[in-house]
């Protein structure tokens, strides 16, 4: 699992998105959160895997973000955009996939 922010200030995440490293995954984004102000963005280019707690997971960044700003995902991988859609998650998230 990689997380890290890129030049244009974007939260990149690489790796799965799983219970097995939701721990690590939590932490670490939680400490990238604390450093950005307004406006998140995530992308999810990199993600190769994701299961339902990582889908919590992101409904947790879109509510944290949103308490002081907003929050976007962008570069959806195919397993995000497969569990979003089985999920009946996109359409809760669709105004934040940019």
């Amino acid at each position: 699992m990689d997380i890290y922010r890129d030049d244009n200030n974007n939260i990149v995440i690489k790796g799965p998105l799983t219970v097995t490293e939701i721990e690590t995954t939590y932490s670490r984004l939680e400490g990238l959160l604390e450093q950005l102000t307004n406006n998140v963005v995530v992308d999810l280019s990199g993600v190769e895997e994701i299961d339902t707690t990582g889908l919590q997971l992101l409904l947790s960044l879109k509510k944290t973000a949103e308490e002081s700003g907003s929050f976007y995902m962008k570069n959806l991988s195919k397993p995000v955009k497969e569990a979003l859609q089985l999920s009946a998650l996109e359409h809760v998230l669709e105004e934040n996939i940019a």
